[in-house]
């Protein structure tokens, strides 16, 4: 992705740009929504409603696939 967009994408450059995406200050805390990165994974299937939960599915589920996401996991209403 880095690489399409036009960014340095070698491993030096992909270190420095997850290191800082881990960084946890009060600048950053301010935009978070969750308390940390895996509480993020799956939000759509408890945050959303029922009908949106299922276009989801309908939509992104081959994607979710790929990814290795658990499209058999129920939605949590």
């Amino acid at each position: 992705m880095l690489e399409h967009l036009g960014f340095a994408h070698d491993g030096e450059s992909v270190t420095s740009i997850t290191a800082s995406a881990r960084l946890s200050d009060d600048e950053t805390a301010s935009h978070r929504t969750t308390p940390d990165v895996a509480a993020s994974v799956g939000r759509w299937r408890h945050d959303l409603d029922e009908r949106l939960q299922r276009v989801c599915e309908e939509e992104l589920g081959e994607l979710l696939l790929e990814f290795g996401y658990d499209v058999d996991e129920p939605a949590v209403t």
